[in-house]
C-alpha cells in the first residue's frame, strides 16, 4: 500500500479550512494543502523505501496537477532557488537568500 503524507497544517487557515484523516483541505473550494519542506520530503522518501525497498530503482516521475492530467520523467538533480508568487529563480538579489529547492 502507498501512502500520502502531508506535513502538519500551518498557522493561519481561514475558517473554511478542516481536517479530514489528519490532512488539511478547504470546504467549498478546490483542496488546499500546505507546503512541503525539503526535510519532510526528504523523510517521506526514506519511509517509502523502508516500506518499498523494491522501488528504489524505479523511475521518478511528476505530475502536472494533482489529478494527474500529464506525467514526465524527473531528469534534473534538486536546485535552490527564491520561490515568490508562483515563480521560481535562480538568481539571488542584494539581502536575499534562497527559501525554496526545485525537484525537477
Amino acid at each position: 500500500m502507498i501512502r500520502v503524507r502531508f506535513p502538519p497544517p500551518a498557522r493561519g487557515w481561514s475558517s473554511n479550512d478542516k481536517t479530514v484523516g489528519g490532512n488539511l483541505i478547504n470546504v467549498g473550494s478546490l483542496p488546499t494543502l500546505p507546503a512541503m519542506t525539503l526535510e519532510i520530503y526528504i523523510k517521506n522518501l526514506q519511509e517509502f523505501v523502508v516500506e518499498n525497498p523494491e522501488m528504489s530503482q524505479a523511475l521518478v516521475v511528476t505530475s502536472s496537477d494533482d489529478e494527474g492530467n500529464s506525467y514526465e520523467h524527473v531528469h534534473y538533480s534538486p536546485s535552490s532557488g527564491i520561490y515568490t508568487d508562483r515563480e521560481f529563480r535562480h538568481e539571488l538579489y542584494e539581502d536575499e537568500k534562497f527559501n525554496a529547492v526545485c525537484v525537477n
